[in-house]
């Protein structure tokens, strides 16, 4: 019976040795976490008093990039479009361009009636009828029938911006109506001007009481 009290006390012994051990490791390790955590603030501080503070490159660069992209971004109904959407669809008549080479310029005249006339827009034509759309936002403020060149509509897009578009039949719109940029307002049509074109569009863009080449302008903001 003595024999077997010493060995349970013993055995006793192993697990409170164990027990002991267990805990201290825990002890330990909190101890390590605690000494890292006061060590990391501590840094942290530091680093805040000195001006050191660590710097999350990607981060800035994306908030730098996005405000540029906010900054530059340009309100799509303030770019000039083309007059219509079709894919399919060439210039037959240039704008008269003085700096023009010869051959250019002579592209550009239209003759009538034993007179020579300098186009001061854009004629466009297709295989097949295409829709007349607006180049901005703007106002109707005339429609009407020319005997040279057929129904015209003209658009005011402000003070200083106007497009007309003539050679146009089915006309969507009246004087003083509000259009929306890409809004069909006719469809291509014809006129005295230039029979020889045939069914085309003849688009003139005016800035500052001015015809300027429309090519110049199409997808660029005013």
């Amino acid at each position: 019976m003595y024999i077997l009290f010493i060995i349970v006390k013993t055995l006793n012994r192993g697990e409170i040795m164990n027990k002991i051990i267990k805990y201290s490791m825990y002890a330990v390790a909190l101890i390590f976490m605690f000494i890292v955590v006061v060590s990391y603030n501590t840094l942290n501080k530091e680093d805040i008093k000195t001006g050191n503070i660590p710097v999350d490159y990607d981060y800035v660069t994306d908030l730098v990039n996005s405000q540029i992209q906010q900054v530059n971004k340009i309100d799509d109904t303030n770019v000039i479009i083309r007059p219509y959407f079709e894919q399919d669809v060439d210039i037959v008549k240039s704008y008269y361009d003085y700096k023009a080479d010869s051959k250019v310029q002579e592209q550009s005249i239209s003759y009538y009636d034993g007179m020579y006339v300098q186009s001061t827009g854009v004629s466009y034509a297709s295989k097949k009828d295409f829709d007349v759309v607006s180049v901005l936002d703007g106002e109707v403020t005339e429609v009407k029938n020319d005997e040279l060149m057929g129904n015209s509509i003209t658009i005011k897009h402000s003070d200083n911006t106007f497009s007309v578009y003539q050679s146009i039949k089915d006309i969507t719109v009246k004087t003083g109506d509000k259009v929306k940029q890409g809004d069909k307002i006719a469809i291509v049509g014809t006129s005295n001007m230039s029979k020889e074109l045939g069914k085309h569009l003849y688009f003139e863009l005016i800035i500052d009481e001015n015809c300027v080449n429309p090519e110049e302008y199409y997808d660029n903001a005013l």
